[in-house]
């Protein structure tokens, strides 16, 4: 868990909590589930930023550049 603030963004992608905060996994999950347009967005977002970073499209693309470098053909 220590990369996913390098990846995602409190607010953005998703709410960030501290460790052992109990209150504030409640709040963060009432929050949630209480405000359709946050929960929306927050979807909405996450979706995006793993269809740019973390897809299987993503990782094949990111395979077949490393397969050309290395030997010069592209197999994707």
């Amino acid at each position: 868990v220590g990369e996913i603030g390098s990846t995602w963004t409190d607010g953005e992608h998703a709410l960030f909590v501290q460790p052992g905060d109990v209150a504030g996994l409640a709040a963060a999950l009432d929050s949630v589930l209480n405000d359709t347009v946050q929960r929306e967005r927050l979807e909405q977002q996450g979706h995006a930023l793993y269809c740019a970073k973390f897809s299987l499209a993503h990782f094949a693309d990111a395979m077949a550049a490393v397969h050309e470098q290395v030997f010069g053909v592209r197999t994707r």
